[in-house]
């Protein structure tokens, strides 16, 4: 869901030996999924303008979490998996094992 980045904070404090996958795409992607899915209990996806910021606070609040949290973590962009999952797969048991 769009909204789960918020919850590692306290995912990291409840359960600190968890592993984490980010899988990230390509923001523009990412805004016009989500304005064309009409999530209505999500008013800024809703309006481009506040995708577009919705974004920046995404981008900022990601940088605070990778820099505070001392999470197992694997990042990965999502076209690289859709290009070619079998190679994204050996990449997760690597980052993650």
């Amino acid at each position: 869901m769009p909204e789960n980045f918020f919850h590692l904070g306290l995912v990291g404090t409840l359960l600190p030996r968890v592993r984490v996958i980010f899988c990230r795409r390509q923001a523009l992607d990412v805004c016009v999924s989500c304005h064309t899915q009409n999530f209505g209990s999500l008013p800024w996806a809703c309006d481009l303008q506040d995708l577009a910021v919705y974004c920046q606070q995404y981008e900022r609040l990601f940088a605070h979490w990778r820099a505070v949290l001392p999470l197992r973590k694997v990042e990965m962009q999502y076209e690289e998996l859709v290009l070619n999952p079998e190679a994204a797969h050996c990449f997760l048991w690597s980052g993650l094992g």
